[in-house]
């Protein structure tokens, strides 16, 4: 298991320099003069090009484009990510409390993502080819297929307006999660209840599986065995989801006014405050490659026969 550890540890380094290369590269190649951005986002009356030619330097837009994307990932991985050409602050304190904010509502949706979908799909899969087990996959389905901000906007009017029952935006309460958290997770419980779903109703067809009833084991244990042997499958959904929640929120952050990094980076995109959209890009891309990695050990863990390939 070492071995296969430190394997997909070095096979990960290289994934994320070539993305924080890429990243940097396409937001170097946008047509808009980073300098000029930052002085009109400040309001600058009068933008001359001596003053743009000044700000370049200034800001170190006039270095060669490798030592440029050298000094950014070096102060990166130190979590310096520069000065926010806006607000006039280091970024690292604008992303890291919009950061926590997002991981707070990511961490509640996880969970209920993870529970609903374990409960639905055991659910289903006990009742294969039943009415509930239909009626089911019919209404998840259906949320999967909505928009979440459309989704978003029927619970405000409804939940909000029509009842008075929740807040519609910001946070500060636990009622505060419970609209953004019911809008992420729609879209999520859907799909991931059905790869449970499927999983043991394959897994049920297996021959291990008619051996144990066979030999009389309660059903309990059966489909304990079942659901243990199903959810290889669903591990490295339910890892990969954290990542894509992270970067999804943009919707939802925005639906709720929910102060988090997803938000920051809109704002950050209409206000051309590129060392901002940056240092978004290399998180979200970090915290994708991390749990990549955390989904390969935990099935490796499971499936000893993995670490040999």
């Amino acid at each position: 298991m070492r071995a296969y550890v430190i394997k997909r540890i070095f096979a990960a380094v290289p994934l994320f320099f070539i993305i924080s290369f890429c990243s940097f590269l396409l937001i170097n190649l946008s047509p808009t003069d980073p300098a000029e951005a930052a002085l009109r986002a400040n309001d600058v009356p009068v933008v001359t090009q001596e003053l743009v030619e000044q700000t370049r330097e200034q800001l170190g837009l006039d270095r060669p484009f490798l030592i440029r994307y050298g000094n950014w990932l070096s102060d990166s991985l130190h979590l310096n990510f520069g000065q926010s050409y806006v607000k006039r602050r280091p970024v690292s304190s604008l992303i890291l409390p919009a950061f926590l904010n997002t991981l707070k509502l990511v961490t509640v949706t996880s969970v209920t993502v993870i529970f609903l979908s374990t409960a639905f799909g055991v659910f289903c899969a006990l009742r294969e080819g039943s009415r509930a087990d239909k009626v089911t996959r019919g209404v998840l389905f259906a949320f999967t297929a909505v928009p979440s901000y459309w989704v978003g906007i029927l619970m405000i009017w409804f939940f909000a307006v029509r009842l008075n029952l929740l807040p519609t935006s910001g946070m500060g309460s636990a009622a505060h999660y419970i609209l953004p958290v019911a809008v992420m997770s729609s879209g999520y419980i859907g799909f991931y209840f059905r790869l449970i779903r499927n999983s043991m109703v394959r897994n049920n067809g297996e021959n291990y599986v008619l051996y144990e009833k066979a030999s009389g084991l309660p059903d309990r244990l059966v489909n304990r065995h079942i659901l243990r042997n199903s959810l290889q499958t669903a591990v490295s959904g339910f890892c990969m989801a954290v990542p894509g929640m992270l970067a999804g929120t943009v919707v939802v952050e925005n639906v709720f006014a929910w102060p988090g990094i997803g938000r920051l980076c809109v704002s950050a995109i209409f206000d051309r405050d590129l060392p901002v959209v940056q240092a978004y890009i290399i998180v979200v891309a970090a915290f994708f490659i991390l749990f990549n990695l955390i989904a390969d050990l935990v099935n490796a863990a499971i499936n000893p026969k993995l670490r040999e390939e």
